[in-house]
C-alpha cells in the first residue's frame, strides 16, 4: 500500500511522500533489507528537509543511521545520530508533540550506538510529552525503550518503576511483541537486582516472555528467546550444553545467522563461556574468533570489551580463583612477587591452599556464573546479585570509580498499528 500510494503521489504532496518512504524504510529494516532501508530512510530526510520539517527530518535520519550501522558503516552513523539529536534539541515541545515517533527512533538509535546518556534524556522527553498529550498509543514503545536503556545504565530501580509504568498503561491489552520484551526486561532487571520484587520473580518473567514467543522467528522473538537463553546460562538454571542450544536454536546455528553483526560479540560472549564450562576448547576458539572479526569490522567500546573476555573464555579456568587465572594468562596477579622472582611466584601459585583467601572467595565463581566481568553494566555497579539481595547497591559505593556500560540491545517494540516496530527488539 505504501508503495502503491508512493507511485501516485505527484511532486507536491512531498510531505506524504516523506512519510511514506519512512515506512517503506521501517519495513525494509524489518525484513533486514538495510540497503533499501537506507536509501528510503534518506528520501525521507531530504524531502522533510526541503519542508522544513525538523522533527520529520530528525525521524528519518534516526532511521538511516541504523541502517548505515548494519551495513557496517559507523562514522556515517554516528554522524546521521547527531545531527537527528541536534535537530530535535533544537525543537520544541509542542513540534515534537506532532511527531513522537520520531524522539521513541532517535532513542532506540543512540541506545544501540552506546549512547546510553543521550537516549534516556530523549525517551524521557518521549515519555513526558506522552503523558501530557494523551498519546497513548506509542507510550508502551518509549517506556519500554526506556527501561531497557536503564537497565544497562546499571539504574535497576528505574528500570523496574518503568517497567510497572508500561504495564499500567497496556492493562493486559498490548500487543505480543510488546508484552513479551517487557517481560524480558522485566526478568533481566529482577536477576540482576536480587530475585524478586512483589509479586513478580524473574523466573516467572523469563517463562512468561518465552510463552509469548512461542516458535515464532520474527525478529524481535529470536532477541527474546537469545536474552532467555543467556539468562539461563547466567543464572545456572540449565546445565551449560542445553543453554548453549537454546541460545544456537534461536540464533540461527554457529553463523548465528539469525542476528545482526552489531549484537554478534555479545552471543559469542554467552557461548564461549557455555563451551568453556563444557570444557570445549574448538567450540571457544570458534567463537572468540567470530566475536573479534565482527567487533573489528564495527568496533565500539561495549562490542570489544565483549571480544576481549571471549578470548579469557579459551585461556581461563573456569571457575578458577585470581592467581590460577592470572598463572593462565601468564601475566602476575595483584598477589604475586616483585619481578624477577618467577619461580616464587608459580610456587605460590601451586602452593595456594585450598580455602581461598577472603580477596579471592570474593573473586571466586559460583556456579553457573563466569565472575564479575560477566556482569553487566548494572550488576557490575551494583553488585552480583548475592550481594545485592537487599536492594542495589548505589554506585557511590565504590568512590573513585568510572562509570562503566556494558553492551546489550536496546529494544524497541510495537504498538498494535504495524508489525514495523518489531525488528527493533
Amino acid at each position: 500500500m505504501a508503495r502503491a500510494g508512493l507511485a501516485a503521489l505527484t511532486e507536491h504532496d512531498g510531505a506524504v511522500a516523506a512519510a511514506l518512504h519512512v515506512e517503506l524504510a521501517d519495513h525494509a529494516y524489518t525484513v533486514r533489507n538495510y540497503e533499501s532501508s537506507r536509501r528510503h530512510a534518506e528520501t525521507a530526510a531530504a524531502l522533510a528537509r526541503d519542508h522544513r520539517d525538523q522533527v520529520g527530518e530528525s525521524h528519518a535520519l534516526a532511521q538511516a543511521a541504523l541502517a548505515s550501522l548494519f551495513l557496517g558503516d559507523q562514522h556515517e552513523a554516528r554522524r546521521q545520530a547527531t545531527t537527528a539529536a541536534d535537530l530535535v534539541d533544537a525543537a520544541g515541545d509542542s513540534l515534537l508533540s506532532t511527531n513522537l515517533d520520531a524522539l521513541l527512533q532517535l532513542g532506540m538509535t543512540e541506545g544501540i550506538l552506546e549512547r546510553l546518556d543521550d537516549a534516556e534524556r530523549h525517551l524521557k522527553r518521549a515519555a513526558a510529552l506522552c503523558l501530557r498529550t494523551g498519546q497513548v498509543y506509542v507510550e508502551p514503545d518509549v517506556l519500554t525503550v526506556l527501561s531497557n536503556t536503564q537497565l544497562r545504565s546499571g539504574r535497576l530501580r528505574a528500570a523496574l518503576a518503568t517497567l510497572d509504568r508500561a504495564d499500567a498503561v497496556l492493562a493486559g491489552g498490548g500487543a505480543p511483541v510488546t508484552e513479551a520484551i517487557i517481560a524480558m526486561v522485566r526478568a533481566e532487571t529482577l536477576f540482576w537486582q536480587g530475585g524478586t520484587d512483589g509479586p513478580h520473580t524473574w523466573q516467572a518473567s523469563a517463562a512468561r516472555a518465552l510463552e509469548i514467543v512461542d516458535g515464532s522467528q520474527a525478529a524481535w522473538a529470536v532477541s527474546v528467546s537469545c536474552f532467555h537463553a543467556e539468562l539461563a546460562l547466567h543464572a545456572g538454571t540449565s546445565d551449560p550444553a542445553h543453554a548453549r542450544w537454546l541460545l544456537l536454536d534461536a540464533a540461527g546455528g554457529d553463523e548465528l545467522s539469525r542476528v545482526a553483526g552489531w549484537r554478534k560479540p555479545r552471543w559469542c560472549d554467552a557461548l564461549a563461556r557455555a563451551a568453556a564450562a563444557a570444557s570445549d576448547p574448538a567450540g571457544t576458539a570458534h567463537w572468540a574468533e567470530l566475536a573479534e572479526s565482527c567487533a573489528g569490522q564495527l568496533p565500539s567500546a561495549g562490542r570489544r570489551a565483549f571480544a576481549h573476555r571471549v578470548h579469557g573464555c579459551g585461556t581461563t579456568p573456569y571457575g578458577a580463583t585470581s592467581a590460577e587465572r592470572c598463572a593462565a594468562r601468564g601475566r602476575p596477579s595483584r598477589d604475586s612477587p616483585p619481578e624477577g622472582n618467577a619461580s616464587s611466584s608459580a610456587a605460590r601459585c601451586s602452593t595456594r591452599p585450598e580455602s581461598p583467601s577472603p580477596r579471592d572467595a570474593r573473586r571466586t565463581w559460583p556456579t553457573g556464573w563466569t565472575g564479575p566481568g560477566h556482569w553487566p553494566t548494572g550488576a557490575a555497579r551494583h553488585g552480583s546479585p548475592a550481594r545485592s539481595r537487599g536492594g542495589a547497591r548505589s554506585s557511590r559505593t565504590r568512590p573513585g570509580r568510572p562509570r562503566r556500560r556494558g553492551p546489550g540491545p536496546c529494544c524497541r517494540t510495537g504498538n498494535g498499528r504495524s508489525p514495523t516496530w518489531s525488528a527493533r527488539a
